[in-house]
């Protein structure tokens, strides 16, 4: 399956694969996979682990829709035509879009959920 974009979906796993598996803590009970990252899946074939050790870094996982094409890469606010930005935030999605234009010597302030114009929305 090819991805929204450019980059097809198993070259895209494969470059995540191995960016995932530089951060992943790996039990002793799996010590035999340990060195090789064979836990991941094989190279663009994402297995349950892989999604489970990517979904722990909210940035990461972001990034990753983005590239996939399943979240925007980019937004215009509604309010004020402005690009607005992705943030991280302590909320469930990890992330808002905000657009902080200032109007009039005031702030836009308007935001939208990470998921806004996408597949999750």
């Amino acid at each position: 399956m090819d991805s929204v974009n450019s980059i097809p979906m198993t070259q895209l796993v494969k470059e995540y694969q191995q960016n995932v598996w530089q951060k992943v803590s790996v039990p002793r009970a799996f010590s035999s996979c340990r060195k090789d990252g064979a836990l991941m899946g094989e190279p663009g074939v994402a297995k349950v682990i892989f999604v489970y050790e990517l979904c722990k870094t909210p940035d990461l996982l972001h990034e990753f829709l983005r590239k996939a094409g399943l979240l925007k890469k980019d937004l215009t606010c509604a309010k004020c035509n402005s690009p607005m930005k992705l943030r991280s935030k302590d909320i469930n999605d990890g992330a808002v879009w905000t657009c902080r234009n200032r109007i009039n010597k005031k702030e836009c302030d308007l935001q939208k959920t990470v998921r806004f114009g996408s597949w999750f929305s």
